[in-house]
């Protein structure tokens, strides 16, 4: 059961902010989210307003759905007090209320930002990394690998 799925934005959707190349499949896999999965978020440590142009702007060259263009951003405080903090899925929860804490999933790419205690929920994705300045060579098919695992998911989730 998947009852809200989590998604980092840089190097797991995007490049980075600065050059917001799409990944491969982005469209597609956002598309496959937004219609079987009933909250997607974007859980990010890049400012709201930062994330939501980005989202505008990729949404505007139709590089993901209208609706993946208007999606939650929940903004992760990487350092407090100096100290590193962890992408806690209880703020998805939050912002979600019926959605079941075991029920939610992040994607991405790093794993010191995955609270130990939730581990079991985290979806990796190998970082998004482009070659040089020439995208149409990228072979990266990781969001391709990512929905096949929700899909799985979601398949035993109707069996149980």
């Amino acid at each position: 059961m998947i009852d809200a799925l989590a998604l980092d934005l840089e190097y797991t959707l995007i490049y980075n902010v600065d050059r917001p190349i799409p990944r491969p499949y982005l469209y597609e896999f956002l598309d496959f989210c937004f219609s079987n999965i009933p909250h997607v978020v974007l859980f990010t440590g890049i400012r709201n307003h930062v994330a939501m142009e980005v989202l505008y702007n990729l949404g505007r060259r139709r590089h993901i759905p209208i609706e993946a263009s208007n999606m939650h951003v929940i903004r992760w405080n990487r350092v407090i007090r100096g100290e590193w903090q962890k992408k806690d899925l209880k703020y998805v929860q939050q912002v979600h209320l019926g959605a079941r804490l075991d029920h939610i999933y992040l994607v991405d790419d790093i794993e010191e930002f995955v609270l130990p205690s939730q581990r079991n929920q985290w979806i990796r994705i190998d970082p998004f990394r482009i070659q040089g300045d020439d995208v149409l060579k990228n072979t990266d098919n990781e969001l391709v690998r990512i929905q096949h695992i929700l899909e799985e998911k979601l398949k035993k989730s109707i069996f149980d």
